[in-house]
């Protein structure tokens, strides 16, 4: 069946020095880079075809 998914987000006004420099590297993670999806690997493949 479909599902049904709430996300709330919170921006915060302001960030101290040390939020912000416990964002910087978590910025560096890998963990925190976005996953491709399904049609960006397609459309990754098909670049390839022609390179």
């Amino acid at each position: 069946g479909d599902l049904l998914v709430n996300v709330s987000v919170y921006v915060p006004e302001s960030l101290s020095e040390s939020e912000k420099k416990s964002l910087a590297e978590l910025d560096k993670s890998d963990n925190f880079q976005p996953n491709k999806t399904m049609k960006e690997k397609f459309f990754d493949k098909f670049r390839r075809l022609f390179d």
